[in-house]
């Protein structure tokens, strides 16, 4: 039987999962250091440039509104939850392992499925991959926040001014915030690419001829021994909401407090086209093969009982002539309360409540809806402003 790590180290093989496996630090110590040595120490150094600014046109830290949230709030969240799925999903893979059985005539050991499921997110050359293509986004976004200048708390200093030609520099503390965030660029796109990783795992566990998939009905997760499935959706789904929220206050950032379009911002316009692009078919099809699975299986399970209940229904028609009408309108109305109870109890969902099936639906949306709304109230607001100064101007 294979032997596993309680550790996201253990499947994901790159530097920063490698270090707080070795560390053996939680989700929330891990939050609560980044809150303590990364989000306090900016926000008082941002602070304090703020009133060393002699530029009164240009932003502070705490003025460029998406800064302070992400630093404070956005990031820190995320990297909670985003660690939870780290932790989460050597449990799930063997979960999924143990549920797998196979035929008499194929003596496949576990370890050899483990192997196989697991071989995607067990690849070397991903972060490495990732870690070059943040590199190219961090010095063509640097170029670009210093040809801006509308931060000044960032670009109001010395510091790599041959990337501008307007002779600007960053300043200590844009340079720290800097590579706060390109760090976490690269832990997004690795979380992203982590759970298509999943997804073709999962995928492969339930369309793989070599073994068939146990259905525990009464499984005590309640959820037919799928529950993991869920658990680390979830994840997937609250994170992906998070960084729907972070997008929204940067577009709402650059469009009412910049001033500026989004398609003036390079890094914004790549990371709106991701999430909006891939987020939704994260949503969607991390749980989409175990609920076609579920659901294909409850109607098995239930095929006998519906059958029963067709010959009640179909005894109607000669009811006037039935024995005992009585007790075939009681056997009906008891396959009735029986079909309605068994739907109840076996789910065709991962979930155990009902709130994880409706961020399911909802969240994808969110972020798409709030961004348009967004630029059509900007666009709505400089109409009417139009509209009032023509109204305004004498004949």
């Amino acid at each position: 039987m294979h032997k596993l790590e309680n550790s996201g180290a253990a499947i994901v093989d790159e530097p920063i999962m490698n270090l707080v496996a070795f560390m053996k630090l939680s989700p929330f110590s891990v939050s609560l250091l980044f809150l303590v040595f990364i989000s306090l120490p900016i926000s008082i150094w941002g602070y304090m440039s703020g009133q060393d600014s002699a530029d009164l046109s240009s932003l502070s830290f705490f003025e460029n509104l998406s800064w302070p949230v992400a630093i404070n709030f956005i990031f820190p969240l995320f990297l909670y939850v985003s660690l939870q799925f780290y932790y989460l999903l050597p449990r799930l893979m063997v979960s999924l392992v143990d549920l797998c059985e196979v035929g008499a005539s194929n003596n496949l050991p576990k370890n050899e499925i483990y192997n196989q499921i697991t071989r995607w997110h067990r690849n070397k050359l991903i972060p490495r991959a990732l870690i070059f293509i943040v590199f190219v986004f961090a010095v063509v976004n640097a170029g670009q926040l210093l040809n801006q200048g509308f931060t000044g708390w960032m670009t109001e200093g010395v510091y790599f001014s041959f990337l501008s030609t307007q002779g600007s520099g960053f300043t200590g503390l844009g340079i720290f915030a800097l590579c706060i965030e390109f760090v976490m660029m690269y832990w997004v796109l690795l979380f992203f690419i982590q759970n298509v990783m999943l997804i073709m795992a999962i995928k492969l566990v339930f369309h793989n001829r070599a073994w068939r998939v146990r259905y525990e009905p009464g499984h005590p997760d309640r959820c037919c021994g799928f529950k993991l499935v869920g658990d680390v959706a979830l994840r997937t789904y609250i994170g992906l909401t998070i960084l729907g929220v972070y997008l929204i206050i940067k577009i709402y950032d650059k469009i009412f407090i910049q001033d500026v379009a989004l398609s003036d911002d390079f890094k914004g316009v790549i990371f709106v086209s991701i999430y909006l692009l891939i987020a939704p078919l994260l949503f969607h099809f991390l749980i989409f093969y175990c609920h076609k699975f579920m659901r294909r299986e409850r109607a098995k399970l239930l095929e006998p009982v519906f059958l029963l209940y067709g010959k009640y229904i179909v005894g109607i028609q000669n009811i006037s002539s039935h024995k005992t009408p009585e007790q075939l309108i009681n056997n009906i109305v008891a396959q009735e309360q029986a079909i309605t109870a068994l739907g109840k109890r076996i789910p065709i969902y991962p979930f155990r409540f009902v709130f994880s099936s409706i961020l399911t639906v909802l969240a994808p949306m969110f972020s798409l809806i709030l961004t348009v709304g967004l630029v059509l109230l900007k666009n709505g607001l400089l109409a009417l402003k139009a509209a009032y100064l023509l109204g305004a101007m004498p004949g």
